[in-house]
C-alpha cells in the first residue's frame, strides 16, 4: 500500500496546541481522503472524497490494519513503544512537508553545515571556502544530494 499526503496547506497562525493543516491523502495513487487538523489540540479528522471508488470503509480499516501491523515506536511516554496510526503519519508527513520548506528557503541565502551531525550551522555564501577548510571537515548540507540533506536537517541522520 503506497500512501501519500498532498496538496498540504499549513496555517501557523491558526495552530495553536496542534498543528493547523489540511492535506490530501492518496491510496495507491488515487484520492483517498482529506486530512484536517484545525490546531486547537483535537485529534486529526478524516473526510472521505465522495467520489472515491470502491468500499471507502473497508479501505480505511485497511489502512488502519496496515498501520496495526507495523513495529510500535520507542517513546519515553509509553514503556511498550508507540503504535503506528494513520494520524501520527499525517504529523510526520506535514514535519517533513515543512522541513523542505524552510530548507529550500535556507539554501536560497545561507550555507547550512553540521559538524557533530546534530547542531546546525548557517552562515552567508561569502564564508563557503572558509568553512570547507575547517578541521574537522564539517558536512555542509548544500553540497549533498536534497533528500540525504533534509534527512540531517530533520534530525533522522
Amino acid at each position: 500500500m503506497r500512501l501519500e499526503l498532498k496538496s498540504i496547506k499549513y496555517a501557523k497562525f491558526m495552530s495553536q496546541e496542534t498543528a493547523c493543516y489540511e492535506g490530501k491523502i492518496y491510496v495507491d495513487g488515487k484520492f483517498f481522503a482529506t486530512a484536517i487538523n484545525e490546531g486547537q489540540g483535537g485529534p486529526d479528522a478524516f473526510h472521505r472524497n465522495l467520489n472515491y471508488k470502491g468500499d471507502w470503509n473497508a479501505k480505511f480499516k485497511e489502512i488502519d490494519a496496515f498501520f496495526a501491523r507495523l513495529p510500535k515506536l520507542p517513546s519515553p511516554y509509553f514503556p511498550d513503544g508507540m503504535e503506528q496510526t494513520l494520524e501520527l503519519w499525517c504529523g510526520k508527513q506535514l514535519d517533513r512537508h515543512l522541513a523542505k520548506r524552510d530548507l529550500y528557503r535556507l539554501f536560497k541565502t545561507k550555507i547550512l553545515y553540521t559538524e557533530d551531525g546534530s547542531t546546525m550551522y548557517t552562515t552567508g555564501f561569502e564564508n563557503n571556502e572558509r568553512i570547507k577548510v575547517r578541521e574537522p571537515r564539517p558536512t555542509i548540507l548544500n553540497d549533498l544530494p536534497f533528500e540525504e540533506a533534509l534527512e540531517i536537517y530533520m534530525g533522522e541522520k
